[in-house]
């Protein structure tokens, strides 16, 4: 990598930037699951999303990734509940981590990753949880090297018509 990378609260002017990267990590994971298929406009609606609820929001916190003018990764995060019949009361969400393609295995992720962690620390976050589709392995296998375990195994069933009869 030979230019700086910095690290920074996304801004109201970084929206069309993390919107390219967003179709850009909805798309790798569209080949992998259908699920992740956008819908038409939702590039409009995750910009929304994005302004009103994670810039400048006090549990919800965007980054981005930037090296000269060119914004080439951002991360996502959020506090979040849990039922009130554990102890933990509340942990730490990375919802979304991304970095274009050709800034892939150069630190860019971990500087994110990094970046999150240290607010998660600012709030008082013990835990932080992450979700990653286990047939992306290059996700999987960068959460295990930053020492991410899994804990929970989501399970799907697609429902069939037949299913649906009373």
């Amino acid at each position: 990598m030979s230019q700086r990378v910095t690290i920074r609260k996304a801004r109201q002017a970084d929206v069309g930037a993390v919107v390219e990267l967003w179709k850009e990590f909805m798309d790798f994971h569209k080949a992998m699951d259908p699920v992740f298929t956008r819908r038409r406009g939702s590039h409009k609606a995750f910009a929304e999303y994005l302004r009103k609820d994670y810039i400048g929001g006090d549990l919800r916190r965007a980054w981005v990734a930037q090296a000269g003018q060119e914004v080439m990764g951002f991360c996502m995060a959020v506090i979040e509940d849990y039922p009130p019949v554990v102890v933990l009361k509340r942990y730490g969400q990375l919802e979304v981590l991304a970095v274009a393609k050709r800034w892939r295995g150069k630190g860019v992720g971990e500087k994110l990753l990094k970046r999150a962690r240290r607010w998660f620390c600012e709030k008082g976050m013990s835990r932080v949880e992450v979700r990653c589709l286990t047939a992306n392995e290059l996700a999987v296998d960068f959460y295990a090297k930053l020492g991410f375990r899994p804990y929970l195994k989501t399970c799907f069933l697609e429902l069939q018509q037949s299913d649906c009869k009373v």
